[in-house]
Order: structure tokens, then C-alpha cells, then sequence
């Protein structure tokens, strides 16, 4: 009940951290070691589900390496009062990488729809255009309250590498970036709605990004009415309709727009005398572009129904009928990088140039190679699991999370026991579909989950959750060597996310593990892919195609589970842990690999993987030493035939 009440009110537990101070290493700026902390802290405790009275500190005390450890262990998120004032001079961030820096604050808003553009490559392309830019998967509101505060990570311990989550002062921002591919994405809220039209009402810049979306046959609905985008497009009297049209390779969507709208001709000739009330054309380059695109077709490239500007207030909007058009990658053609680099800089000069910046400390929030760098503002806890959610997340999927993510956690912590971490695990739910990430190089550890589809979120977070198990440690508590298929690599955590997958669609209970047997496809003899040679690597990628490395890897580990059943893998890893401690960081050859696989099974895996056409510097095992033991190993009986059905029963570890 209490666990209910908090996430219905979306009460926060919290500590206060009244002041830190950090000094910034000469030899570079963007990381800040704690020196030592101002003694005034707050504790804010949350009891019977109500908020508690703060436990102060005298000022002669310090907060104590013990008090912040207990924090962020217990899945607490840290509140840093009085942070505004100290932010520039005692930074709990490092330092947004920004070239030529104008001063503006972008915020780029995931709460409808997270992908790794928007996490990771937008806010690099932003920093090198010379603005800053700050993720978030909070709802924008929230965000926006100028007395709220947002869930960041923040620089404690870069020594140890200590990030926890706290409760920062909210920013001001400049321009808002939102967009959505789906209807099927999260809703946008009306106090976001509201929140938004205030933004842009009082002098902010808005780009709402659409996609053309396509009926769903002659029975679908006539256009994209129904979408959540579109009830925000509206109040700025626009609407991304399911027609779409082709231009510069580019397939966008028709929008239809109220008068005020006009026309956004980027890279088009146009005089600087020019009066065009679009701001975005009286102020466009000459028609010197490096772009054949846009010197080839001039103004009739990108008609109003796919680019368009509005003033709204004292602020301006731009609808985009295509999100990918700002976007580029290392495979795109030079020219089309030239016109995601054009639409990008015309649509934020004309949303900043009316603007004075924010300006102020770059020493903002970043997303420091995992999630965030803003993250959802409600949580629940259980299972030790601390959950992060935006208010405005499918109530289905917040079921499948609370419903059955523990019971795919303890599936897999059963079948690969592994040292438990002082902390619980950090669980946050994003919107979109499409994968997800894992943080294992700084505490606390995080997974994120990219998905619409509740099979979607249990496949994704087993594999996020093996990403972080090494399997069970050495007599010393320790792991030790490094495997040549990565100890928890794609592989590794693909393999246990198969399992999840068949725990819950029983379907797949009759198949091998990630219907591994399609490797006949493109090997049917089965060893004609070496991966000795060609695991991981552009040569395999090449020849075979990305991927086909880990379905021959699952392929032999299914051959391997159909013998010995599924206690060999977690006896594979105690072995390898236990063999090489006296040289931990030790890199294993392929044979030492199938040497600690071979002791873990009791039989000689060499002929096997002989067959499967593995190089191996030897062709039989038939004795080895293990703990001061002899072991005498006869050679395992498996052919190169498909495998057996997925083994999904618990293992025994003798």
C-alpha cells in the first residue's frame, strides 16, 4: 500500500546534500574530484509514504563517504540544495564539449520518444554547432517548472567512478526538440501541452518533428488525427496528415498548417534584402551550397506542407515532416550529410537569433555514455529494483515492468549466479521502441529499455541485465581472465535474452535458444565460419554479415546445453574465475577458452569445435590440471546436427 501511495503521488525519496566542493584537474576540465564536502546536510526521509522531517547536521560535521555510499546504495536519489548559486564555481558536471559557444540551452526531449540520434549523436552535433544541449525523459513539464527540480548524474567519485543520481535545480533552456516516428509512442500530457505553448508563448523556440506515418490499409483510419503529436501540433494550428511526398530523397510528411505558417527554403539565393516574413529565408546562404540538392531545385525543395515556421507569441515554431532529415550517419552520402547539417543550423538560428541566451556555466548535465543526461521523474522500488518512469508511460507497460521483470531477474540470476552489488538495480523505461543500454564502467549501474512492447521490455532487459553478470566469482570473491567471446559481451547477454524471450512466449519453448539453427542458412555444413579468426571483427562482418558470429556462438553453446544441460555455462565461468585469479587480467587464448569449457563439462569440447571449423593450436584434451587435480577428459560425443530445443530448467552447481 505505502509502495502504491508513492507511485500514485510520485513522492521522492531524497537526500539533501546542502553544498560540495570539487577541484577541477589541470589536465582536463571535464572531470572534478571530490575534495572535500561543505558540512550541512539534510536527509529527507519519506516514512509511511508522507514526507519526514530533515535530519540536519551540525556545521562542524562532514557528510561522511559512509552516509553518501548508504544514498546511493539504497536506491536514494541525492537533492543538492543551493545549487544554482555554486554551480559555476563548484561543478558537479563536466563540461559540455561546446564549440564556439553562443550561449543557448537546448533541450532535447526523449519523453515521447527515445532513440540512441537523440540520446548520444544530436547533442555531439549540437555541442559542435556551438550549442549546449540536454537530454531528458522526464516529461517536459516537469522539466520546465521553474521551481522543480530534475534526476541527473552527477561527478562525486571520479576516482572510483561514483555517479548517483540527484536531484538537480532545473535549467532554462532556449529551444525545445521533440518529435515522434509512432502514434503507438507516448502521449503527450496536457499539463506538457500547456507547458510547451507557455515556453514558446513567452519567447522560447519549439521544433516539433513528425514522420509520415501510413494508413494501415483501406480499412485504416483516413489520417494521423488520432496522434498524440498531432493534439500538440494543433495548438499551433498544425497537423502531419498520412499523405507524404518525396523530395531530395527524403520522404516526408504532408502537414497541414493554418495561415500563419510560411515556407522554409534552407540553402536556397535570396538577397539579405530580402523581406520574406520567414525569417529562415531572408536570412539563407547563397546559392554556393556544396549541396547539388538544394542549388539543383532552389526554393521548390522543401514546400511549406513539409518545412514550416510560425511566430506564436514572442516566441517560434518549426514543424518538420521528417525527423530523420536533420539526422546523418558515417554510410550517408556527402550530400545528404550537407542537408541534415543545413536544416539543423537554419532551424536553430532561427529559433535563437531573437533570443538573448541563457548563457551561464557549461557545466551542465551529459548523458556520461549511458542514459539521461535528465532521467524520469517518478520511481518505484522492488525486488531490489529502482524504477524510473515518466508520468506519462503506458499504464501496460509500467504492469509488465512491476509484473514480470522480477520474475525475469530471478530467472536469470538463478541460471547465472553472479556476486550481488552493494546497490540495487536502477531500471529506467523509456519511450520508443528499439533497444536499450546498459552502464557497468561507474556506479550505480544502469539499465535502459527502449520499448513498446511488453515481450519487447522482458527480451531487452534480460539482455541489459546479463550485460552486468560476470557468473560465479572465484573462491576469492573475484572474476579473473578475459575470454575471447567477451565475458559479458553481445553474445553472452544475447544467449540469457533468448531465454527470457522463451519464458515468456511459449512458442518458443519447442526451438533452440534464438533459433540458432538458421546458421545452416549461411553455413550449411556448419564450419565453413572460423571464430578464431573472424569473431567480432570487420573481415566476419564482411563475409558473413554483422550478427552471424553470435548465432554460431549460440549455435555450439545449444549443441553444448543439449548434452549437459544449462549448469555448464555458470560452471564455465566458475572455472575460468578460479584457473587464471593468479593472473586476472590475463587474455585467453581460444584454446585456453575451450580448455576451461572442457573442465566445466567433464569431456574434451576440442573435437567439437574442431568440427564447427574452429583453429585450435590442438586437437585433443585428454588430460589437464585443475586446483592440484588431474582430470582425465574423454572426448564429448556431439556432431555437427541442429540443435535441440532451448533447455530452460535451473542449474545445479556442484
Amino acid at each position: 500500500m505505502l509502495k502504491n501511495m508513492a507511485v500514485h503521488f510520485g513522492y521522492r525519496s531524497a537526500i539533501n546534500l546542502q553544498e560540495l566542493k570539487l577541484t577541477t584537474s589541470k589536465k582536463s576540465c571535464q572531470l572534478y574530484e571530490m575534495k572535500r564536502l561543505i558540512p550541512f546536510l539534510a536527509i529527507l526521509m519519506l516514512l509511511c509514504g508522507c514526507q519526514g522531517k530533515n535530519l540536519k547536521l551540525s556545521n562542524s560535521e562532514k557528510l561522511t563517504t559512509e552516509q553518501i555510499t548508504a544514498a546511493w546504495t539504497s536506491g536514494k536519489t541525492i537533492r543538492v540544495d543551493n545549487f544554482k548559486e555554486k554551480l559555476s564555481t563548484r561543478p558537479l558536471f563536466a563540461e559540455q564539449p561546446v564549440v564556439a559557444d553562443k550561449g543557448y540551452n537546448v533541450l532535447i526531449d526523449m519523453a515521447h520518444e527515445c532513440s540512441f540520434v537523440t540520446l548520444w549523436d544530436l547533442p555531439e552535433r549540437l555541442n559542435k554547432s556551438g550549442y549546449r544541449a540536454i537530454g531528458s525523459h522526464a516529461t517536459v513539464n516537469t522539466v520546465l517548472d521553474s521551481k522543480g527540480f530534475s534526476r541527473v548524474r552527477v561527478l562525486y567519485d571520479t576516482v572510483n567512478k561514483i555517479y548517483p543520481f540527484a536531484w538537480w535545480p532545473n535549467a532554462k533552456y532556449d529551444v525545445i526538440i521533440t518529435e515522434q516516428s509512432t502514434p503507438k509512442a507516448q502521449d503527450y500530457t496536457d499539463a506538457e501541452i500547456a507547458a510547451m505553448v507557455q515556453f514558446v508563448r513567452k519567447g522560447g523556440g519549439l521544433i516539433i518533428q513528425g514522420y509520415a506515418i501510413r494508413r494501415a490499409g483501406p480499412a485504416g483510419p483516413p489520417d494521423n488525427g488520432e496522434w498524440s503529436l498531432n493534439k500538440l501540433a494543433a495548438v499551433f494550428g498544425g497537423k502531419f496528415t498520412d499523405q507524404d511526398t518525396t523530395i531530395s530523397g527524403i520522404r516526408w510528411a504532408k502537414m497541414k498548417l493554418s495561415e500563419e505558417w510560411s515556407s522554409v527554403y534552407p540553402g536556397t539565393s535570396v538577397k539579405p534584402e530580402n523581406t520574406s516574413p520567414n525569417p529562415l529565408i531572408a536570412r539563407a546562404t547563397e546559392s554556393t551550397s556544396p549541396n547539388p540538392l538544394l542549388r539543383k531545385e532552389g526554393a521548390r525543395e522543401l514546400p511549406r506542407n513539409v518545412l514550416a515556421i510560425r511566430k506564436f507569441g514572442r516566441g517560434r515554431v518549426v514543424m518538420c515532416g521528417n525527423l530523420s532529415a536533420i539526422r546523418r550517419s558515417g554510410k550517408d552520402s556527402e550530400e545528404r550529410k550537407a542537408l541534415a547539417d543545413s536544416l539543423l543550423s537554419k532551424m536553430m538560428t532561427v529559433l535563437t537569433e531573437f533570443q538573448k541566451p541563457v548563457g551561464g556555466t557549461l557545466h551542465l548535465p551529459q548523458t556520461m555514455e549511458g542514459g539521461g543526461a535528465i532521467y524520469p521523474e517518478l520511481e518505484d522500488n522492488f525486488s531490489n529494483i529502482v524504477f524510473y518512469y515518466a508520468a506519462n508511460q503506458k499504464p501496460e507497460l509500467l504492469k509488465t515492468v512491476k509484473d514480470d521483470v522480477p520474475k525475469a531477474q530471478a530467472f536469470i540470476q538463478q541460471r547465472l549466479p553472479s556476486t550481488p552489488t552493494a546497490e540495487p538495480m536502477y531500471l529506467i523505461l523509456c519511450a520508443g521502441g528499439g533497444g536499450g543500454w546498459a552502464v557497468n564502467i561507474y556506479k550505480p549501474k544502469e539499465n535502459g529499455i527502449i520499448s513498446l512492447d511488453g515481450h519487447g521490455i522482458l527480451s531487452i532487459f534480460g539482455h541489459e541485465l546479463a550485460h552486468t553478470m560476470f557468473g560465479p566469482a572465484n573462491d576469492e570473491g573475484k572474476i579473473a581472465g578475459i575470454a575471447p567471446i567477451p565475458d559479458r559481451g553481445e553474445a553472452h547477454a544475447g544467449w540469457f535474452q533468448g531465454k527470457v524471450n522463451a519464458l515468456f512466449k511459449p512458442d518458443l519453448l519447442d526451438k533452440a535458444n534464438r533459433e540458432c539453427n538458421s546458421m545452416f542458412a549461411y553455413d550449411p555444413k556448419g564450419n565453413a565460419m572460423d571464430l578464431a579468426t573472424c569473431y567480432e571483427n570487420e573481415a566476419m562482418n564482411q563475409k558473413w554479415g554483422y550478427g552471424k558470429d553470435w548465432i554460431k556462438t549460440w549455435y555450439i553453446w545449444q549443441k553444448i546445453d543439449d548434452r549437459y544441460g544449462p549448469s555448464w555455462y555458470p560452471k564455465w565461468k566458475w572455472v575460468q574465475h578460479t584457473r587464471w585469479k593468479d593472473d586476472p587480467e590475463h587474455h585467453l587464448t581460444w584454446d585456453e577458452m575451450v580448455e576451461d569449457m572442457s573442465i566445466a563439462v567433464g569431456e574434451d569440447l576440442f573435437p567439437f569445435f574442431i568440427k564447427v571449423g574452429t583453429t585450435l593450436n590442438k586437437k585433443r584434451l585428454e588430460q589437464i590440471e585443475f586446483q592440484g587435480n588431474k582430470i582425465t577428459l574423454r572426448v564429448a560425443p556431439i556432431d555437427v546436427t541442429p540443435a535441440g530445443a532451448v533447455r530452460m530448467e535451473e542449474v545445479v552447481l556442484r
